[in-house]
């Protein structure tokens, strides 16, 4: 599933123009929410460093304002955070208030929140946000020379090269193209959402907590009853190994390892079997 189709133009709409089957060229721009987030650093550095700047909120999986990053995901895994943000893309924050609650979370530097997102000075306390906004674009991605494609309006293309075969066979230099920015929530500070978070039931005030904010205070995500689970220590080795040597290569190491633990358990499983039924035979 790409998105939402735009519709067509002209010179779309004359039939004769159409391709193979009588189809028009297709055209899936799909809505993408980018949070943008004003940072300011904690550290001691330069008074041009602590400045006040508007930049993106990186994330892990969706596609963000580098177009030339490479989709990372692949069915069928599905991030839930990110996940969710193109269900919210396809409407609008007032249907979506778990938003602003996420955006809220943010600006008040609950540290496992962040560690949602690809900004390690966030989680880290590093640098804090003193706004954040977001802004929905259209994106589609960039096409191969060909054309079918050619007759898309304002496609760009993935590489300069004509030829199909070149530019099948050659990495892309963009994957992603975005127009059309609007705003989708505008700037909020600390606290400037709190009584629409208390409407939907997100914030409950009461005399020990008046804020009705809670935030679990542990900077790691995965802890829990002062002791780190063996599941998490293992993803998280998992991820600074995939970071060392690179997505290909943990790719192929991962397959290999899944196969062999697969083979072993199988083995152990048809020897048992086979144990079992020659106890039966002998009885």
């Amino acid at each position: 599933m790409t998105g939402v189709g735009q519709q067509m133009i002209p010179p779309f709409t004359n039939k004769t123009n159409w391709g193979w089957g009588g189809l028009p060229p297709s055209v899936v721009a799909r809505p993408e929410i980018i949070i943008e987030g004003l940072f300011v650093s904690n550290s001691i550095e330069p008074l041009d460093y602590k400045e006040e700047q508007w930049r993106e909120i990186k994330f892990r999986w969706k596609p963000g304002g580098d177009l030339t990053i490479q989709p990372r995901q692949v069915a069928p895994h599905q991030p839930r955070l990110d996940w969710q943000m193109w269900f919210a893309a396809l409407g609008n924050y007032q249907s979506n208030p778990w938003l602003i609650h996420f955006m809220s979370k943010l600006l008040d530097g609950c540290s496992p929140v962040a560690q949602l997102v690809d900004e390690p000075q966030l989680a880290s306390g590093a640098m804090e946000l003193s706004k954040v906004r977001a802004v929905i674009w259209d994106y589609d991605f960039t096409r191969l020379p060909t054309k079918w494609n050619e007759r898309i309006p304002n496609v760009t293309f993935s590489s300069s090269e004509k030829d199909f075969w070149t530019g099948i066979f050659r990495r892309p230099s963009q994957y992603w193209t975005r127009t059309n920015p609007r705003v989708y929530v505008p700037p909020l500070q600390v606290g400037q959402a709190d009584d629409y978070l208390v409407h939907h039931g997100f914030i409950r005030r009461t005399s020990q907590n008046p804020s009705g904010k809670q935030c679990y205070k542990g900077n790691d995500r995965c802890f829990r009853h002062n002791e780190r689970s063996i599941f998490c220590e293992l993803i998280e080795k998992a991820r600074e190994f995939k970071a060392e040597v690179g997505i290909p290569i943990f790719t192929v190491i991962f397959m290999n390892a899944f196969f062999f633990i697969t083979a072993r358990m199988n083995r152990h499983i048809q020897s048992h079997v086979s144990n079992e039924l020659t106890a039966k035979k002998i009885n």
